[in-house]
């Protein structure tokens, strides 16, 4: 089999810092300095489904939105509409009309980067996307990162058909809205069970939402739309104008937070056994999870509504919007002083939460015979309080807390998840055992981003070790920063000399290099450097690698003796 290999190499300059990286056969397009205009949808702007043919549901299926066909709506009830509901009227013809202005213009805008065929463990910028006449799948996560701007507009234009996997999702992060994504799919689009899918998705010839699958966005389909037991929610945008509007458009809102309340099933008395109570239901999607804090740093219970699929691939009626959720943690408080429970609520999807909410609550328990004193409670945000290390709910996770039967160890979870990597705040230094010290760091700082995100950990990989490590010395040696050495070998010659790729049927190969002085040689502070740059940081998180080679050498490039350190690392894969 032939393989092709494409290098892009750039260079970072920051104070005592240097970076480059390499990426062969994996790239992501750069993002249009000015970004793309968002679409107007005219009168489909209103749906949350819409078909020019027919919509056919079965299932609970919840509608947030307006539900419109050109020909005929089947399947409602089971399935619920929030709004109104339009099969052959005028409404629904005029909106079928303008979404096919919204489309002809989303196919048509020039593309400023590149889409893979498998969108999973990817970040993605503001900008238009395209792919290339593969189909194109999610298999994990696709991030989208609006960099603090929440104007930010993504187009992904999709050519053939777009495919999410059992469970993947869509994360918005840094200010990225819902109503400002759009999907373009030339062919069919199928949403898969249990996926989390976000924007406005657009296609030519049909969209199938499966069983579970949540879309915090709109499906509207030039042909036909099937949905089994699906949440559509139509967005709405937190600040300024509404981009799917009209010509005059409209001021969006903040949609509220849930209808969340906390209590205690009994007094708080130092020493007696007490639960917290909380009850809470979102009505524009299912409340995927709940989790208390109690402390700082330790005392994190949880529960997740997530659940596999039955035998007929059934998900529980509990992952409803609307259903209202409870969790009780039983808690003895033993100290007398105010105590601060912090509640964290999870809703939208099981591969991640599409919204969260925080309420932070305050308890003074008392002696016995004293008098009581009531729970303070403050009002729910969006945004997590200081100290609190919450994570998000864990599906999947055993149901062993301690003694509470049936809720999910999440206790267990965060300490694997903040667990420290020894030795990720040292300087590079020149012993041997400084160097395996840096290497056993840096490996876990890449798996901990990983995980983050989904993916599977790195391991390590000799023959890449090699590769890393010679590389790292001809710098320092030779005096360059490059990925292609003064003799003209490149990053993937390299790779090949070690024997890496002999026998691959199919391979992907990736390299990051950086160097820092004093303190910023250290593996925390190179891989922040690498995270916060986006070629660097979409190595990291590229789903395909699953080995690595990490190469630290004292020294930066001309200078062997500084007191500082020159890394390599290189990610491969191999089938």
């Amino acid at each position: 089999m032939a393989h092709t290999a494409r290098i892009l190499a750039r260079r970072l300059r920051a104070p005592g810092l240097v970076l480059a990286v390499a990426i062969l056969g994996l790239s992501d397009g750069a993002a249009a300095q000015s970004g793309p205009q968002p679409v107007r949808l005219g009168a489909a702007d209103r749906f949350a489904l819409l078909a020019g043919g027919t919509v056919t549901n079965t299932g609970p299926t919840a509608i947030t939105g307006d539900l419109g066909a050109g020909l005929a709506v089947l399947g409602f009830p089971p399935g619920t509409v929030t709004g109104s509901t339009h099969a052959g009227d005028a409404a629904a013809q005029r909106a079928a009309a303008d979404l096919a202005g919204a489309y002809d213009d989303l196919a048509g805008r020039p593309a400023s980067a590149t889409l893979p065929p498998d969108l999973g463990g990817r970040t993605l910028g503001r900008g238009v996307h395209r792919a290339g006449a593969a189909p194109v799948g999610l298999s994990g996560r696709l991030t989208l990162d609006a960099q603090g701007d929440q104007g930010a507009v993504f187009v992904l234009q999709v050519p053939s058909t777009l495919v999410t996997a059992r469970g993947s999702s869509v994360r918005l992060v840094n200010g990225a809205q819902a109503c400002n994504v759009f999907w373009q799919v030339s062919g069919a689009a199928t949403l898969g069970t249990r996926s989390a899918f976000q924007g406005t998705l657009l296609a030519a010839t049909a969209i199938s939402a499966e069983d579970g699958a949540a879309v915090h966005g709109r499906l509207l389909s030039r042909g036909a739309v099937t949905s089994s037991n699906a949440t559509v929610t139509r967005p709405a945008c937190s600040t300024g104008t509404s981009p799917g509007a009209g010509s005059g458009g409209g001021t969006g809102t903040a949609p509220p937070p849930q209808d969340l309340r906390v209590r205690l099933s009994k007094p708080a008395v130092l020493g007696r056994l007490t639960s917290l109570v909380v009850e809470t239901s979102d009505p524009r999607a299912p409340v995927s999870g709940i989790s208390v804090q109690f402390g700082k740093r330790r005392n994190i219970f949880g529960n997740s509504a997530c659940r596999p699929p039955d035998s007929r691939g059934s998900v529980p009626g509990a992952f409803r919007a609307g259903r209202r959720t409870r969790l009780a943690v039983p808690h003895r408080f033993r100290k007398r002083r105010e105590q601060r429970v912090i509640v964290r609520v999870d809703s939208g999807g099981c591969g991640t939460p599409l919204t969260s909410v925080y309420q932070t609550v305050t308890v003074l328990p008392t002696r016995v015979g004293e008098p009581l004193r009531p729970l303070v409670a403050d009002q729910p945000t969006r945004e997590a309080p200081r100290g609190s290390p919450l994570p998000p709910i864990l599906p999947g996770l055993p149901a062993s807390g301690p003694g509470l039967p049936g809720l999910p160890d999440l206790g267990a979870a965060l300490a694997r998840r903040q667990r420290g990597c020894r030795g990720a705040d040292r300087p590079l230094g020149r012993s041997r055992s400084s160097r395996r010290l840096a290497r056993r760091a840096l490996l876990c700082l890449l798996n901990q981003a990983r995980r983050e995100h989904g993916l599977r950990p790195l391991r390590s990989n000799p023959r890449l070790l090699r590769a890393a490590e010679r590389h790292s010395r001809s710098m320092v040696t030779l005096g360059f920063f490059s990925h292609v050495d003064p003799l003209g070998l490149s990053s993937l010659e390299r790779i090949r000399r070690t024997g890496y790729l002999r026998h691959a049927r199919a391979w992907s190969c990736g390299e990051n290099i950086g160097y820092g002085e004093g303190p910023t040689s250290s593996p925390r502070s190179m891989m922040q450097s690498w995270m916060n740059s986006a070629p660097h940081r979409a190595n990291i998180l590229t789903a395909a690698f699953r080995e690595v080679g990490l190469g630290g050498v004292p020294g930066i490039p001309g200078r062997a003796a500084a007191g500082g350190g020159t890394y390599t690392t290189v990610f491969g894969f191999r089938g």
